[in-house]
């Protein structure tokens, strides 16, 4: 049988269960950690997730603001890991 770890939603719950998996040989599987250091495969060999990294989201962002010709962008963020890398 496969096991696997579905979840964790953020990313700062992610990263040390991801951290771990690997111990067990379990697979971890997020659905919206989007924490650009989780895309490290030397360190979460068994973290995947379904949705895009935060560094691999910017050439779509980019396209938005070309496309409408918007020249300023704004993000709300907090005083996190999540939002310093």
């Amino acid at each position: 049988p496969k096991i696997a770890v579905v979840g964790c939603g953020c990313s700062t719950a992610t990263e040390p269960v991801a951290e771990i998996s690997h111990y067990w040989n379990i697979t971890h599987i997020s659905f919206a950690s989007a924490l650009s250091s989780l895309s490290d495969r030397s360190r979460f060999r068994y973290y995947f997730r379904t949705t895009p990294s935060f560094a691999n989201s910017a050439p779509a962002i980019l396209g938005v603001l070309n496309n409408f010709n918007w020249k300023q962008l704004a993000f709300i963020t907090q005083n996190n890991n999540l939002f310093l890398q």
